[in-house]
């Protein structure tokens, strides 16, 4: 079979040019990234006070009389602090770091015992070796009300979470 002279065979051009492919793929990869970073603005917070703007004064705001009300700073979120029972099995580094060092210790063996303190309460922790050359782990602990007024463990434990926070450094 032999084809006419006019006709030959031309290789089939593609459907989409290759060129437009990656100039459209490299827009979009682009148009993509830009998108990654944008974040819807937050909503605006009411601010308390009267809800309608003062009458404009010829006078600069700093001469103006009348009683200046400062705006509410926003509450810290309540810190929640870990139950008692989180001590149980804690290290001495682990407890140092939540309590600071220990007002009291003693060691009587086969058992260190630690005790923190403040005005209201006592914290006694019982701290044993779990086998030959381990480290000491709390095993044990009991609070014990030093004042008059009747207070829970968890209420002794995070006072002296509390007093350890507030402590400066020095």
């Amino acid at each position: 079979m032999t084809q006419p002279a006019g006709l030959r065979h031309r290789p089939r051009r593609p459907l989409i040019n290759p060129r437009i492919t990656l100039i459209a793929a490299a827009v979009l990869a682009a148009l993509g990234l830009s998108a990654c970073g944008l974040t819807p603005a937050p909503p605006p917070t009411p601010t308390p006070g009267p809800t309608t703007a003062p009458p404009p004064s010829a006078s600069p705001p700093a001469a103006r009389a009348g009683p200046v009300i400062a705006a509410k700073p926003p509450s810290a979120p309540k810190r929640e602090y870990p139950a008692l029972s989180t001590l149980s099995g804690m290290t001495p580094v682990q407890v140092i770091g939540l309590l600071g060092p220990p007002r009291f210790k003693r060691r009587d063996n086969p058992a260190e015992i630690w005790q923190y303190r403040n005005k209201a309460c006592a914290l006694d922790l019982f701290l044993y070796r779990a086998g030959t050359g381990a480290a000491y782990r709390v095993r044990h602990f009991e609070t014990r009300v030093r004042g008059p007024e009747k207070i829970t463990g968890k209420a002794c434990f995070t006072g002296l979470l509390q007093e350890h926070e507030n402590r400066r450094p020095g």
